[in-house]
């Protein structure tokens, strides 16, 4: 959804980050190959057209297998288990969620996350 896209892009650069955009699974996978050095974390919605975010998540995991990946989903996590979710100890955020909530998620996974390092 582009307003939630935009409130995640905009609770995230205002508290510093630093954020690529992409707007479905195909466009995501297009920017992590032109920016995987220099990215950190990736915040994955579960549901994306072209390709969901379990596609994402392998295509990542294939090329760096340690990068902290972060689940965004408004379905319950029990619906999306088997099919949209990788079942390797996940990180998930539930939408909808406010930008403390957004912010805290962040920075926990990426403070206990595994290693940038592969």
């Amino acid at each position: 959804d582009d307003a939630v896209r935009d409130l995640a892009v905009s609770i995230l650069a205002k508290a510093g980050y630093r954020v690529i955009v992409a707007r479905d699974g195909e466009e995501a996978i297009q920017l992590f190959q032109q920016n995987q050095d220099g990215i950190d974390l990736a915040l994955l919605d579960a549901i994306m057209p072209k390709k969901n975010g379990r596609m994402v998540y392998d295509f990542i995991r294939m090329r760096r297998s340690k990068m902290p990946v972060l689940f965004s989903t408004g379905y319950g996590f029990n619906i999306l288990k088997n099919v949209h979710l990788p079942d390797d100890g996940i990180q998930l955020i539930g939408k909808p969620y406010g930008p403390r909530e957004l912010l805290q998620k962040v920075r926990e996974v990426l403070d206990t996350g595994p290693e940038l390092t592969d």
